[in-house]
């Protein structure tokens, strides 16, 4: 890989104010798109709709999917703006819904063994990137996307009963600059069934899922506290990705990892200065 071009596209500020206040204002906006999508003839689980949001290079289409499980009225805690990412790597063959638990294991699959560290670094650069939304830029004068609304046949199977399409207000679209997606992509083909860029663009939409879940369970629920705490969500998610590469680099001890992620209900973002000693090679001066 050429580290000139990786740095140039790559480079991060480390706890930059203005960039921490830009990184907000995009979640909050992006929270709100989601908030604002017409969902009144929807359920889930009996009538759902897919809105096209990507189509990968190798033709994979990326959508998310909606209502989600956590909207369905008799739950504990109802999630009305629950949706999950749908990847379809051929007409009518989507990659298994994942979990977090199940990217996890993905990442050790494919980079716990690796000799080459430099990958790693890498993209735990690229993951700092998407958590602080440095690669999300906006649409521009609205957005016309297809939408598939889908009916079910033996409670799982898929059935299209109508394509069309839906005009949207502008978002905070991510895309990874071309150079590196290329790059990249010679040395990490595909993670598990999919390529790489339908891997991060799949990360990109389940943390954005975990945004809009806790914006509403703190300012929207009645019994939130009306006050977002913006470091969870996609913040405190995809740093844990990065610690699970500190331990692969062995730059992390998986004891620290574990006591981490026991205390914080299932995460462990990693600290400051492991991350500055992870992606140091494409940290810029302030």
């Amino acid at each position: 890989m050429s580290s000139n071009v990786l740095r140039e596209e790559l480079g991060i500020y480390i706890h930059n104010r203005s960039s921490k206040k830009e990184a907000k204002e995009k979640r909050l906006h992006n929270i709100q798109w989601i908030e604002k999508l017409e969902r009144d003839s929807l359920s889930f689980g009996t009538l759902e709709r897919q809105l096209l949001l990507h189509t990968t290079s190798s033709g994979e289409k990326i959508y998310i999917q909606f209502p989600g499980k956590e909207s369905a009225e008799g739950r504990k805690s109802v999630m009305p703006w629950d949706f999950r990412p749908k990847v379809e790597i051929k007409p009518n063959y989507y990659a298994k819904d994942l979990s977090f638990s199940d990217v996890w294991d993905m990442l050790y699959d494919e980079f716990s063994k690796r000799e080459d560290t430099k990958i790693i670094e890498t993209l735990a650069t690229v993951f700092y990137r998407m958590a602080n939304m440095l690669d999300n830029n906006k649409t521009e004068g609205g957005i016309e996307l297809t939408a598939r609304d889908l009916t079910f046949e033996y409670g799982k199977d898929l059935v299209v009963k109508k394509e069309h399409t839906i005009n949207l207000d502008d978002y905070y679209r991510y895309g990874l600059p071309t150079k590196v997606l290329n790059l990249l992509s010679e040395k990490i083909p595909t993670v598990g069934e999919m390529s790489l860029e339908a891997f991060l663009y799949l990360n990109e939409l389940l943390v954005w899922n975990e945004d809009c879940k806790y914006y509403y369970r703190n300012m929207k629920s009645e019994n939130g506290n009306r006050k977002w705490i913006d470091n969870t969500g996609r913040i405190n998610t995809l740093y844990t990705h990065i610690n699970m590469f500190g331990v692969f680099l062995n730059q992390v001890k998986f004891s620290k990892v574990l006591i981490s992620a026991s205390r914080m209900r299932g995460v462990a973002p990693i600290s400051g200065p492991d991350l500055k000693f992870i992606c140091k090679d494409y940290i810029l001066d302030n």
